[in-house]
Parts: C-alpha cells; structure tokens; sequence
C-alpha cells in the first residue's frame, strides 16, 4: 500500500546468494526471474534495516540472466542460510539454525486492539552463545523435555534492547534431534570466550567473555538516580515532577586491548560484587569522601589493569557497548603478552 493513500503495487520479496553469503532483496519492478536462476545485477543500492543489509531493485536497476559453469549450485548455497547462535543479525530472515533449548515458558498479554494473544518464549545456547527465542504458535514441547536440541528452518531475528531473539511463526519450523551435532560439548553453562576486535566487528551478542585493559573510568561512575518505572538515568535539569527518583549504582568504563576498545558498563549487583562492597557502604563512602575521591581511587587502582569481563556486548552505529554481568582483574601472569597479541593478529 502506497503511503500517500492513492492505491497499492506489487513488489517481489526474496533471497540471493553467491559463495560468499546470502543477502534479502526487494524489486519495486516486475521480476521474472525464478528460483535457482543466475542473474547479473547492475545499478542495486544497498539499504539497512536494522543490522541486516538488504539489496533495492528499482527503476534504473539492470537485471539479466548470466551464464558460469562454475558458479555454486543453488543446493550449496543453500546451505548458506544455516548459521551460528554469534552470526544472527537483527532483521534476518530465512535463517536455518541448530540450537538448545535451556527454557521455555507461556505468556499471555493483550494486545493494543483488544486481542488476547499467546506467545510462548525461552533462551537458545549452542557452542559460541546464547539468544532469545520466541514462537507465535504453539509448539509439542513440555518443559520436562528440556534441554532439547531443535533445527529452526526460515525463522527471523529481531533484537529486543540488543539481544537477538529468533522468532517462530510456526510450529513447521522446528523440529527436533536426538542429539547436538557439536557432540559431547557443553553449552550453556560458561560463558563463550571471544576476543574484543571479533566483538567490535560483529553484532551484539549474550554470554560472552572478553579480555581488555581498563583505559578510562567515567566521570559518572557511582550513585546515580533513575525513574523507578521507565529505568531512565535522571540528570540535574531533568524534570522529575511526578516521577518516583530511587538511588542506583553504575559504574562505567572504557576498556581496550590494543586492537580494539569499547564503552563497559556495571549495575549495580556487578559493581557490589567487583567492589566487595554493599550498596549502602559505597553509598555512605561518596558522602563522606566525596565523589571525586572515589573516581580517583577506582582510576589508580584499574587505569592500564587488564580485566574479564563476562556478559552480553550490543553493536550498532554509534559502536560497542558492553554490559558485564561480571568483571573481575586478570593476574598479569594470566595475561597474553603483547607479543602474542602481535603474532595472533599478524602485526609488525
């Protein structure tokens, strides 16, 4: 439907693949092409949506049959579609995918028409991390069953606050294996050790584990206040009329390992933990110390120190964030020595 009212066209939705991957498209001309053709295309654009490029077929477009003996069968590219837990990017769809099933749950809600709705949602491990999982359609699943191990065939990923969630529509999707086809490899339970450049030129992902030196601690680390409902950090303008202020604690950073850097926040459970300190101890601590001296006593104390970190790491255009459900110092003898660090990424 056009958006200025004045009627509808047709448009060809679908996937194109080569050996280096499978991209969606969309043509706003007539196509004729089928399936399993090879074409030659001229003049595209390119268009994001979300995380997920997409190719536009428009008027000046060129499509037109072509001829290679030695171009990928479409039955190997196919194949193409199939993907890991650490690939998924908000916005894909036709994606095939083998995971575990850890949880699962029923929810019902209503919805802005008036509708009672079901879905039915849990969390997917496989060995490089965890994701989200939602099905609109009720699936022969008991939760005695779990951990199962499911093939998920032409589902789609959107992200909800950075965190890919892969959604059902339909039970024919999915069906389930005897066994992993990682074998005996355990998942779920660790964190997946990644490096911070992988991280940096991925997309955002869960229960992931990183290395890096602390090389900033932020200003406005410590006691902070938010609105209790909306969870928004409240600052000395704002308008709080209204609103129900309670204290919170964060603690924000800026790691880096020399290849790549990104922001690193704490809440408030993770910042007790690291600190081994009660909310109220740290809190009596910055009034009677005063806030400056807690900054500069986190800074002599992190500032060139090598940290792991372990949580979720959320990507878009602005960069990488990285939220740590845990962070605690690296021995340096633990540490990598910058040596390897060079050798590892093929630097001089």
């Amino acid at each position: 439907n056009k958006k200025d009212g004045s009627g509808s066209m047709d448009i060809v939705k679908g996937r194109i693949a080569d050996e280096s991957g499978v991209m969606g498209f969309v043509s706003w001309n007539s196509f004729e092409n089928k399936v399993g053709d090879l074409v030659k295309i001229e003049q595209g654009q390119i268009r994001k949506f979300r995380e997920t490029p997409e190719l536009n077929i428009g008027k000046y477009t060129k499509v037109e049959q072509y001829h290679d003996a030695n171009f990928p069968s479409i039955a190997d590219l196919s194949e193409l579609n199939t993907t890991s837990i650490s690939k998924l990017r908000d916005g894909s769809r036709d994606v095939t995918l083998t995971a575990q099933l850890s949880t699962w749950l029923m929810r019902k809600f209503t919805s802005k028409e008036g509708e009672e709705k079901t879905v039915w949602s849990g969390e997917l491990v496989d060995p490089t991390g965890r994701c989200k999982v939602s099905s609109w359609d009720k699936l022969p699943i008991e939760e005695s069953e779990l951990p199962l191990t499911l093939k998920l065939s032409d589902v789609r990923v959107r992200a909800w606050q950075g965190i890919p969630d892969v959604t059902i529509d339909s039970a024919s999707q999915v069906e389930k294996l005897s066994e992993a086809p990682w074998g005996d490899v355990e998942v779920g339970s660790n964190f997946v050790t990644v490096s911070l450049p992988e991280l940096a030129s991925g997309g955002s992902r869960v229960g992931v584990e990183t290395n890096a030196s602390v090389i900033s601690v932020r200003d406005d680390s410590g006691i902070i206040w938010r609105d209790s409902e909306t969870r928004k950090v409240i600052r000395e303008n704002d308008d709080t009329e209204g609103l129900n202020i309670v204290k919170d604690l964060r603690l924000r950073f800026v790691i880096d390992d020399g290849i790549a850097n990104c922001s690193l926040i704490l809440s408030k459970e993770p910042s007790e933990k690291f600190l081994e300190m009660e909310f109220d101890k740290i809190d009596e601590s910055i009034k009677s110390e005063g806030k400056a001296h807690f900054i500069n006593r986190l800074r002599s104390k992190l500032i060139g120190r090598t940290v792991t970190v372990q949580g979720r790491s959320i990507s878009d255009d602005q960069g990488m964030m990285f939220i740590a459900e845990n962070m605690s110092e690296l021995p340096p003898e633990e540490w990598i020595k910058p040596d390897k660090i060079r050798d590892k990424w093929g630097l001089l």
